[in-house]
């Protein structure tokens, strides 16, 4: 089931996706903004007008506290008309780091800012090979992430899909994750894959991979996460000598999603 994209996503309506602060900074707090959503609202409301009709805000949740955490900022956004991008899976997902799509789907239904969900660095490399073919070579990750696109889909959210070290080629690149791919060009308008600059574990292939899939037709978006901004991403380890046909390349192919854990220059996101 697919039911249209609640937010308008292309090259001249980027979509930004800012992480919501872990809580108040001192200033903030001797201004009264003591707990996480208040802070998170007073964030939202000194963002520029100009700025404020592209972005979304980005949190996750854990079986810790049996997301009450998520529970509370989701309510604060959604009496405050802030757009959320709900991260349900991080890490490798064990236990701690993942969200039953029962739970996903309950979030959904109960909050209708949720415009977007979000998979973190979950590895894609956990195939095996099976002689009933593709849908059983699927690692335990990539059957989540199908099933999250699929839910995705059917609630008219786009998936933000960050991933670093060479799992974009993994899953572009590789017969054994076949199944995926496919989940991934059946849902194309929903599936943003995102490069995510990670110091030593931002391979090259990722992001070529990454782009790759945009490209070729698979998704009709592409984007990177700027954890970090490090210059070799850019292929370099010297500023001065970018070369000019990198900077083309990255002229030719701008993304249209970018994900920031903080927006640099910003009061509430330093």
């Amino acid at each position: 089931m697919k039911t249209p994209l609640k937010v308008t996503i292309s090259p001249s309506h980027p979509l930004l996706i800012l992480m919501s602060p872990g809580g108040p900074s001192a200033e903030m707090a001797a201004e009264g903004f003591r707990d996480e959503e208040a802070v998170m609202v007073r964030c939202w409301e000194l963002l520029d007008d100009e700025i404020r009709p592209y972005t979304t805000v980005h949190f996750g949740a854990t079986r810790g506290d049996n997301f009450a955490h998520a529970d509370r900022l989701l309510r604060a956004a959604q009496t405050a008309g802030i757009p959320v991008t709900l991260q349900t899976q991080t890490d490798n997902a064990n236990i701690q780091d993942a969200m039953p799509p029962e739970r996903v789907r309950r979030f959904l239904d109960t909050y209708p800012c949720i415009v977007g969900l979000q998979i973190d660095e979950a590895s894609q490399r956990t195939f095996v090979n099976h002689g009933g073919g593709p849908v059983y070579t699927m690692g335990r990750n990539a059957r989540y992430a199908r099933d999250i696109i699929r839910l995705a889909a059917e609630y008219g959210c786009f998936m933000s899909w960050q991933l670093m070290r060479d799992n974009w080629a993994a899953i572009g690149c590789s017969a054994d994750n076949e199944a995926l791919y496919d989940a991934i060009c059946e849902y194309s308008e929903y599936v943003i894959p995102m490069h995510e600059m990670n110091c030593e574990f931002s391979k090259f292939i990722n992001h070529l991979s990454c782009m790759g899939l945009w490209l070729a037709g698979a998704t009709q978006q592409w984007g990177i996460e700027a954890q970090s901004w490090y210059w070799y991403d850019c292929g370099t380890t010297n500023p001065e000598r970018a070369s000019r046909a990198h900077w083309k390349c990255r002229a030719n192919c701008t993304p249209s999603c970018f994900c920031w854990e903080s927006a640099p220059g910003h009061p509430c996101f330093p």
